[in-house]
């Protein structure tokens, strides 16, 4: 991997702007808790990992983005956890061809916090607790009828892999093999099993681990899924009956990943700690992606670590990145982040995310 550049400064910002009316509660307070966030045409769809909704803005002549319209998972899947619970979404995609915008849960096992004001015996409660939330498990797409740039645009129907309260196709398919099933049942902040990026480019569905990061080598997985009596959605299957799911290796200097987003043929990777830190983070960018059908191993010429975003104490976590149009063909990268300051927040009037140059 080349020496590493230098630490990138936003080139401009973009005001989000999530209003208030008309906003049920399974999206309040989403842009405080962005995960993911994607581009199509003028708009942008954007998802938040404690909430049961995804968002819709659309942009205005200035280049910034309004009009929220917030779309509730449940209308759309048979989701098992209870009304409201949040469906912990990491990953959005879009394949404009199918009218299909994709979306991933962390499917991940998660450990209680610590809080101030703890005493020693609850605190050592608390990190002795681990469960599962219901929802995480959703992996799936919205099926709309009109174009994806269509302003208006609403989806009719949701296809989603089969999950329930502690599992999935996906978790099942894993347990098969024996490098990332001993991860399955360890907390998504332990190095265990936590996706947290999605892709979708040539019918194949391209998900990010966040963990488990194996001796410095974070993972991609490559999926291929199928349509069964137009209502059910399955991982395909190779000749010899076993899962067709390729695994590539990135070698991302022990970072996980964090979000991954198509550019051209490429695929543009946001890194970060698979621990609970702040950083660093990281955009790589691995050359001619989608032209793998095999496992493979994924350094060297093939990455290339384009820079740094900057981070806070305890605040703007890079989660999600979309590629926008910039003045003519000069495209940008937008970042959103969960915990973001005060200051991106403007005391609840607009979410500042930021555009960095490609």
């Amino acid at each position: 991997m080349a020496d590493a550049p230098l630490a990138a400064r936003p080139a401009s910002h973009v005001c989000l702007q999530f209003s208030a009316a008309g906003v049920d509660r399974a999206s309040k307070d989403s842009d405080k808790s962005l995960s993911a966030v994607q581009s199509v045409g003028k708009t942008l769809w954007l998802a938040g990992d404690e909430s049961s909704s995804i968002e819709r803005l659309t942009s205005d002549d200035r280049g910034n983005y309004a009009k929220h319209r917030s779309f509730d998972l449940s209308r759309y899947f048979e989701l098992p956890g209870k009304p409201g619970e949040e469906v912990d979404i990491e990953g959005l995609a879009c394949d404009e061809e199918t009218r299909r915008l994709w979306l991933v849960g962390s499917h991940s096992y998660r450990r209680a916090k610590v809080k101030r004001g703890m005493s020693d015996d609850e605190a050592l409660a608390a990190l002795s607790s681990v469960d599962r939330q219901a929802n995480r498990y959703l992996l799936g797409y919205l099926q709309f009828d009109a174009d994806l740039k269509d302003i208006t645009a609403e989806p009719s129907k949701g296809f989603a892999l089969p999950f329930g309260k502690e599992s999935s196709e996906l978790v099942d398919a894993m347990r098969e093999n024996a490098t990332y099933a001993p991860f399955l049942d360890l907390p998504s902040k332990d190095n265990g099993f936590d996706i947290e990026g999605l892709a979708v480019a040539n019918s194949r569905v391209f998900v990010g681990l966040r963990g488990p990061v194996l001796r410095g080598w974070a993972t991609i997985l490559q999926l291929a899924t199928e349509v069964i009596d137009n209502s059910t959605l399955n991982l395909s299957r190779r000749a010899d009956g076993k899962h067709d799911l390729v695994q590539h290796v990135l070698n991302l200097g022990g970072l996980g990943i964090r979000d991954l987003c198509p550019w051209n043929e490429n695929l543009l990777i946001l890194a970060g700690p698979t621990m609970e830190l702040d950083g660093p983070m990281r955009v790589f960018l691995w050359r001619n992606a989608f032209v793998h059908d095999r496992s493979r191993r994924i350094d060297g010429n093939q990455l290339e670590w384009l820079f740094d975003i900057p981070y806070g104490d305890r605040h703007d976590h890079a989660e999600g990145i979309a590629v926008v149009a910039g003045q003519g063909t000069d495209a940008r990268l937008l970042v959103v982040y969960d915990s973001p300051g005060k200051e991106r927040l403007h005391d609840g009037a607009c979410y500042d995310a930021d555009l960095f140059r490609l």
